[in-house]
């Protein structure tokens, strides 16, 4: 028997949706405002939202109303002592690659043995075991049973969960299923079906997890991706289920902004997040130090920022690949900060560049906000991944694969020459942008939402 319900200041006999997330506001991941974003939609539907979250951390009491309609179910973080202490313990000893780092980067990175030692291999299957589907299941089991408090009394009529953390989206389905209401499920990365990560699932984990990820699509009433990569891999893992399957990208909000009338003759370029996984800086960085070997070429009006947890990649320090190079001057290093001071400094750039190297099947959300700045953008990816494809529609967007040299040195020759010699930038086609802004991609949502719920 659930323990008492969770007061909320509503009139219980209201219908509600439900949703979890791990991720919501004031978080400032990226997720959190694709959920908002779907939120948004709910109250329209004369439903009340319950929002089942972390909230970043936030001090919120049960029942705090965040938005009309939309009322806060907050669960905690619970300690996690023994897998922090593994992470941390693999950093200081085992030195681990991240996987498919440059092949330049970790040729030169200090690798230990060739052959992992018995214990090193133990070591790894043990953290996959903790690791299994994600590391927020404690977390997602306190969100089930606070749930299932909040809703006790509640009349349910929609379930929302959005993964990773795909525990959250687990649960959720438990919810939905003693309630009877009807699950959306929303795959932000793939689960199962085009897994990748830095951690290796043993095959008998894979097998648990591909089971699960069949049990949730199954039962759901719709499953939205946030790529076409995600969406055709779900749909090709699950034929019977290929017709619950759609497509809704994540997008910018707000308004497209202005492209400025002249660059001030300078080439500023600017990376604003994270150097992890396959985000890998160096291919960029030898092309511009190549440019700067140029004739020609004044070094004094070039600028590249690298803003937030930039200083290595693959083992390999930024400030020391970059000291003695031609491009050590242009390059600056800038510690994170808070979005608020970054949005005045991205907008001094007349370049944004984004890394999306050996992500087939993922869309970095930061490229729809590149699309909407006003700046023109620079993405290392893959033609044929998704990022490409996208950016491959929309006429003076620059997609260059990073393994192509030549094209990326061009690529950074002709921005030279526009928007140092020139002084001019291009702008992007607003239509072709336009369909890119999350208001379009959740009247996808909103049509799904209004053939599933019943009021």
């Amino acid at each position: 028997m659930p323990p008492k319900s969770i007061p909320l200041p509503v009139a219980s006999n209201r219908p509600c949706a439900l949703v979890f997330s791990y991720y919501f506001a004031p978080s400032s991941e990226v997720a959190a405002r694709r959920l908002a974003a779907i939120v948004s939609l709910l109250p329209t539907t004369q439903l009340d939202v319950l929002i089942v979250s972390k909230f970043g951390g936030a001090d919120l009491s049960p029942g705090a109303q965040i938005q009309p309609r939309v009322f806060a179910i907050p669960v905690a973080e619970p300690p996690r002592l023994l897998l922090d202490g593994l992470v941390l313990i693999k950093r200081l000893l085992l030195r681990a690659r991240p996987k498919r780092a440059s092949v330049k980067v970790a040729a030169a990175a200090p690798l230990g043995s060739s052959t992992p030692s018995i214990a090193a291999r133990l070591y790894e299957e043990f953290l996959a075991v903790l690791q299994a589907l994600d590391a927020q299941k404690k977390w997602s089991y306190r969100a089930y049973r606070t749930a299932l408090r909040a809703t006790q009394s509640r009349d349910l009529r929609l379930v929302i969960a959005s993964g990773p953390p795909f525990s959250s989206a687990i649960v959720a389905h438990w919810i939905a299923r003693r309630s009877k209401a009807p699950y959306i499920l929303d795959f932000r990365d793939p689960m199962a079906a085009g897994w990748d990560n830095e951690f290796k699932r043993p095959a008998w984990i894979a097998w648990i997890v591909e089971r699960l990820e069949r049990s949730i699509i199954t039962a759901a009433a719709a499953v939205t991706c946030a790529s076409p990569g995600i969406a055709r891999m779900l749909r090709s893992a699950y034929p019977q289920q290929a017709y619950k399957i759609e497509l809704v990208m994540n997008g910018f909000d707000g308004a497209i902004q202005p492209t400025p009338a002249a660059t001030n003759h300078r080439l500023d370029i600017a990376f604003a997040g994270s150097l992890y996984l396959n985000r890998d800086p160096f291919p960029f960085l030898e092309a511009l130090d190549s440019l700067l070997a140029e004739p020609g070429i004044d070094a004094r009006r070039i600028t590249a920022r690298f803003i937030g947890d930039c200083e290595s990649f693959g083992n390999r320090r930024l400030a020391d690949w970059l000291r003695g190079r031609r491009c050590e001057a242009v390059v600056q290093l800038v510690p994170a900060m808070p979005a608020a001071e970054l949005a005045p400094v991205l907008t001094t750039a007349t370049v944004h560049l984004n890394l999306a190297q050996l992500q087939p099947n993922q869309i970095p959300a930061k490229t729809f906000e590149h699309l909407a700045s006003g700046r023109e953008v620079l993405v290392l990816c893959e033609p044929d991944s998704d990022t490409g494809r996208l950016l491959g529609s929309i006429p003076g967007a620059l997609q260059v694969d990073p393994a192509d040299e030549a094209a990326l040195q061009a690529a950074l020759r002709d921005l030279y020459r526009r928007h140092v010699v020139d002084g001019v930038s291009k702008s992007l086609p607003t239509q072709q942008v336009l369909q890119y802004s999350r208001a379009v991609q959740n009247e996808r949502f909103a049509a799904l939402i209004g053939n599933i719920v019943r009021l």
